[in-house]
């Protein structure tokens, strides 16, 4: 199987290509203008990647005690911070933020 012949893409261009790309494979049908795939169809992809990664941060707070996940009578969970590890949860938030150098710290 030979593959399309494309310059290596890199960084954002390399995600842009995969998502417009992706799109077009789940979606064989589609046919849009620039502003239509950027508006409404690179969205859909967006949001489910922000869901995803949001997910997994939810997840990791949850096992490291900084957040709480509270059941509701319906098919809905709740987060919420563990109060009693404030303290802790800002000084992650410090860590987990760049500094103002631009450096991740």
């Amino acid at each position: 199987m030979r593959l399309a012949r494309l310059k290596k893409p890199t960084g954002h261009n390399a995600r842009a290509m995969r998502d417009v790309l992706g799109y077009f494979v789940r979606h064989p049908r589609a046919a849009d203008t620039l502003d239509g795939i950027v508006r409404f169809r690179l969205l859909e992809e967006l949001l489910q990647r922000s869901l995803d990664e949001t997910e997994a941060a939810l997840e990791q707070l949850v096992a490291g005690g900084l957040l709480r996940r509270e059941a509701t009578p319906g098919p809905r969970v709740l987060y919420r911070l563990a109060h009693e590890r404030r303290d802790e949860a800002l000084r992650t938030l410090r860590a987990l933020t760049p500094s103002a150098s631009g450096r991740e710290g």
